[in-house]
């Protein structure tokens, strides 16, 4: 899988985790990539490629364009966002099992 894809699926994720979430009723998304194409996409859904087009599709599906938008930072200003999804990739647990029990964190 290229970079392209996984950011794509990256975006979809985050935007159905949100629209499950009990902040979606009360928030806006404010979703940030590196991937100007992947941005492109989802302003301009007839921009994308007919492998990709299902998921962007999809996106606009379940997130209107009035509940959110899209922001591209240079790769060079996401270096924190990459520290964090490198140190995410090798969890032992999936954060979103987490939660405060007494005060500790279980899975």
């Amino acid at each position: 899988m290229d970079a392209t894809s996984v950011e794509i699926l990256a975006l979809r994720e985050a935007i159905f985790l949100f629209k499950a979430s009990m902040w979606s009723k009360t928030w806006k998304l404010i979703l940030q990539t590196d991937c100007a194409v992947c941005g492109e996409w989802l302003c301009n859904p007839t921009e994308a490629p007919n492998v990709f087009k299902g998921t962007v599709m999809e996106c606009l599906k379940v997130c209107p364009d009035q509940e959110w938008s899209i922001f591209v930072i240079s790769r060079a200003a996401n270096a924190t966002a990459v520290k964090l999804a490198k140190g995410g990739i090798s969890r032992s647990a999936p954060l979103l099992w987490n939660k405060m029990v007494e005060g500790e964190l279980v899975s």
